[in-house]
């Protein structure tokens, strides 16, 4: 909400407003698929917004981040809006401690950022270290993952052609 300080026009925004807002509509329409992606939508957008405020307390930050996380939950989207939120608001909060970089990023779910996001996480030196850490074994599972999974598919493969190869017949030993 704008308020007038002096010469210059302040933001603050009414955290506890936007969550009983939000509190509302999913008691009113929590089962309605395209309602919870228009919301989750929104709250990441607001998220966005206010993340380059430097008033903005961490506590209200982490909060914010906590419901963004929670409304995106139930659809299919994807964690770069809410990662790019924290890299604004650390970019702007650059004096936080480590700890309470960790905090700020508690939110963020690992699983759901893309590859590119996830390669930004890991060279991005405002992230806390054990974030980083957490973000790279993440990338190198989901690259056993589906290494292995090609494997598999590969062996399959071969045995399909195996099999086409010899009419169908499978000799087995002896004779």
């Amino acid at each position: 909400m704008p308020h007038q300080k002096g010469l210059f026009l302040e933001m603050h925004y009414d955290i506890e407003c936007v969550k009983r807002i939000v509190k509302h509509f999913y008691r009113v329409c929590s089962s309605i698929l395209e309602g919870l992606i228009v919301m989750a939508k929104l709250i990441e957008e607001f998220l966005f917004e206010v993340a380059s405020d430097r008033e903005l307390e961490i506590g209200a930050f982490v909060s914010l981040v906590e419901m963004s996380s929670a409304a995106s939950m139930g659809t299919d989207r994807s964690s770069f809006g809410i990662y790019s939120a924290i890299d604004i608001y650390l970019d702007k909060h650059s004096y936080l401690t480590e700890s309470e970089r960790e905090e700020v990023c508690r939110g963020l779910d690992y699983h759901r950022m893309s590859a590119e996001v996830c390669e930004h996480a890991a060279k991005n030196q405002k992230i806390p270290l054990r974030i980083v850490v957490q973000v790279l074994v993440l990338v190198q599972l989901q690259l056993r993952y589906a290494i292995t999974k090609e494997m598999q598919g590969s062996d399959n493969k071969l045995i399909q052609d195996e099999v086409e190869s010899d009419g169908g017949v499978l000799a087995l030993g002896g004779g």
